[in-house]
């Protein structure tokens, strides 16, 4: 079952856009109105991403001891190369991917032929 934390929030999914990523709108309901808002899920853009603009975005997971919890991290792969990796753990999947992909969105904003 798809809740929020599967998808990019709102500003990722428009820095996506202008990045080329084929945005398209899904309806939400707010105070009985239909909104329509940008949906994209966090596997697409981490799929588009690593298909269209050759960055990977990873995401690992270590056991903490002092929790005696499992942590997640990120990791960015550009050209068979760790660009960058997160110095934060993270308590849910979900999040230390959409972390990952505001990173990528990030370098790819900075430098757009990273990935030529």
């Amino acid at each position: 079952m798809l809740t929020e934390k599967d998808y990019c929030d709102y500003d990722t999914c428009v820095a996506l856009k202008e990045l080329g990523y084929p945005l398209t709108s899904k309806e939400v309901r707010y105070e009985d109105k239909a909104v329509f808002v940008p949906g994209v899920l966090l596997y697409s853009a981490q799929k588009w991403l690593r298909e269209e603009k050759k960055i990977v975005v990873l995401v690992g997971f270590d056991f903490c001891p002092i929790t005696s919890e499992i942590v997640y991290n990120w990791v960015i792969v550009v050209n068979g190369n760790t660009a960058k990796k997160s110095s934060y753990t993270y308590d849910y999947f979900e999040e230390a991917l959409s972390k990952g992909i505001k990173e990528a969105v990030k370098i790819l904003k900075e430098n757009e032929t990273i990935h030529k």
